[in-house]
């Protein structure tokens, strides 16, 4: 008995240092200025409070499900940087405790507390824009409520577990596509393990694998029902269908790819944690070395290539994917360092073993802290905006969304030609146009042309009060052999009816020049990064 309260009290203790340091390092960071991609998700999603739906107010290929996340948090936390970042840090909460639990179900409650504590700093990976709250975070949490659901439905056999945990991984591809290949290695261990284990007759195990098809189909039947009865069904399937599939399938995998990956993005994100991944491959010996943990090699090993697996559509590879590999990794961690203590001492010597294995955690992840202290202690959220986004325009958006707040009303719009639409959050203005993202507009794709008609079109009949034109490549990244008719109406229109009245020319990560008024009209930028703000023209 007395064991027994030491194992409770040693675990949960860990889980809650864990938690701490999550605390401690999001918390100093909530004032991080928002990346594009957060601008994106934000001003959707206040649209949606505002009774907008999603692909009507705006067009994207991103599910919904992020945008009513974003909304959730917004709703609880404020309409501010610091609201959404609070949102992204009960979500990781919740992820560092499920990594836990399920750790805990599978190998035992050290493996458990050891992998939590490891997910709380790799999820942090500022490589990774761990500290971002992009739709990977909210998926994951979803993934992992689904996989400790489906463990308890195959120890209970109870109809409603496997129903919740189909359910839960349904909401994982509502968040994200990619949350589809979760959906399939669930099915997959399920069926296995029903195999493995000589678990119920067949009429009952295909009874039960259909009621976890059906929760896992829930969620995308109750959102296309939602689309339909806003009007927004059709604009949906073309942006997150028709349009996604145009834009997975842009790009072919090769060798020299799969090596500039490994070398590019791979390779930095280890080096920031090199201890955790080290004692991560220990942990896939240990799977196979232990007799007692071998059975479970099937789930472990399938969850870290589905992982794998997740971040391949469309071959992109972005820094922020890399996040998903991170549960898996973090389970393969507890496992090593858990085996590499019992190497030394048996579970009779519970207090010694447990004070070693504290021991040998905390000075992997203190490494880890370490190798990372720069970023989670001492730079400031400007700094760290500045370091990891160079010259985009993320800080310099506040400055112009403040200068368009104090000189337009709740009534008025601002169109941008870019990809910037935190501008938009900001200045809690709405765009004439669903295009906030400029992206598809110069991709080489049967919707290219017919994308800039409907751009211009609708900027044309809004009227906004207030153009900006970005002239930074990252807000654009257009391909060779682009159409070009966007830029060729940008210049007729703004002459004939906008004048310029700011200029922010950007002349390094630490520097930025901002010109107003008249001044502007006569300003040229010395950076290539530079945007240009324009008034619209009294009577016009």
């Amino acid at each position: 008995m007395q064991v027994c309260k030491y194992k409770s009290c040693w675990t949960w203790g860990v889980v809650f240092l864990a938690v701490a340091f999550a605390m401690v390092v999001r918390l100093r960071l909530l004032e991080v200025p928002l990346s594009r991609d957060e601008g994106e998700y934000a001003y959707t999603a206040r649209l949606m409070l505002e009774g907008i739906p999603p692909y009507k107010g705006v067009y994207n290929e991103i599910m919904p499900g992020v945008f009513g996340a974003y909304a959730l948090a917004m709703t609880i936390f404020g309409q501010t940087v610091a609201g959404i970042r609070l949102g992204l840090l009960a979500v990781n909460i919740l992820s560092i405790i499920l990594i836990f639990l399920i750790g805990r179900k599978i190998f035992g409650s050290s493996t458990g507390v050891v992998a939590g504590a490891v997910f709380s700093v790799l999820s942090l990976c500022p490589v990774a824009h761990g500290f971002i709250a992009n739709p990977e975070h909210f998926l994951i949490l979803f993934v992992l409520a689904g996989f400790f659901l489906l463990l308890k439905a195959l120890e209970s056999d109870r109809p409603g577990y496997f129903l919740s945990s189909g359910f839960f991984l349904g909401i994982s591809v509502v968040m994200k596509q990619n949350g589809v290949f979760y959906v399939m290695f669930a099915l997959g261990y399920l069926l296995y393990e029903m195999w493995r284990k000589r678990l119920f007759p067949r009429s009952r195990k295909i009874l039960i694998s259909s009621i976890f098809l059906v929760g896992s189909g829930l969620p995308a039947v109750l959102t296309v029902l939602w689309l339909l009865s806003v009007g927004a069904f059709e604009q949906f399937w073309l942006w997150t269908v028709t349009y996604a599939w145009e834009y997975v399938s842009a790009f072919s995998l090769n060798l020299d790819v799969l090596r500039g990956v490994i070398k590019e993005r791979l390779f930095p994100i280890m080096h920031f944690s090199s201890f955790i991944w080290a004692f991560a491959g220990i942990g896939m010996v240990g799977l196979f070395a232990d007799k007692e943990k071998k059975p479970h090699a099937f789930f472990v090993l399938m969850f870290l290539i589905f992982s794998i697996v997740s971040i391949c559509p469309g071959f992109y590879f972005r820094w922020k994917y890399f996040v998903l590999l991170f549960p898996a990794i973090s389970l393969l961690a507890g496992l090593g360092i858990d085996s590499a203590t019992k190497i030394f001492f048996k579970e009779e010597h519970f207090v010694i073993r447990k004070g070693l294995l504290v021991l040998l955690t905390t000075c992997v992840l203190a490494f880890s802290v370490y190798q990372q202290r720069v970023f989670f202690f001492y730079l400031t959220p400007w700094e760290i905006s500045r370091g990891l986004f160079g010259k985009n325009p993320f800080r310099q958006s506040l400055k112009i969304a403040e200068y368009i707040t104090e000189r337009t009303t709740r009534q008025d719009t601002i169109a941008i030609l870019g990809s910037e639409p935190q501008i938009l959050f900001y200045a809690n203005r709405r765009s004439p146009t669903g295009f906030i993202y400029v992206y598809p507009l110069v991709r080489t794709h049967p919707f290219a042309l017919e994308m800039q008609k409907d751009m211009s079109r609708e900027i044309e009949a809004g009227h906004p009060k207030f153009l900006i034109f970005v002239g930074v490549r990252e807000s654009w990244i257009p391909e060779n052999g682009y159409e070009r008719l966007i830029f060729q109406w940008f210049r007729q229109y703004h002459t004939m009816f906008y004048k310029c009245v700011g200029v922010v020319d950007i002349l390094s990560p630490e520097s930025t020049r901002y010109v107003w008024g008249e001044e502007a009209a006569k300003y040229q930028p010395r950076s290539k990064n530079w945007l240009s703000i324009f008034e619209r023209k009294e009577g016009t």
